[in-house]
């Protein structure tokens, strides 16, 4: 299953078929893997990690220690 970034799922999807911009290129079950394309870029997931593919940028993390002082004040 795929979830875009409002949440929607799609349903099954098979090779070739596509869902939220990206098309699923192909399945490798050896590796347990995704390839999906958007604007000609293909992008590699693989389903036991839980990661995303976004067009968006991301936001910088802050260090662990942050949170820590937070609940530690």
């Amino acid at each position: 299953m795929l979830v875009d970034g409002d949440g929607k799922a799609s349903s099954f999807l098979q090779v070739g078929e596509s869902f939220a911009g990206y098309k699923l290129k192909a399945y490798d079950a050896k590796e347990a893997a995704l390839d999906l394309e958007r604007d000609g870029k293909v992008t590699r997931i693989h389903a036991r990690d839980r990661c995303a593919v976004t067009t968006r940028p991301r936001l910088p993390r802050k260090p662990p220690g942050d949170a820590e002082a937070v609940l530690t004040r």
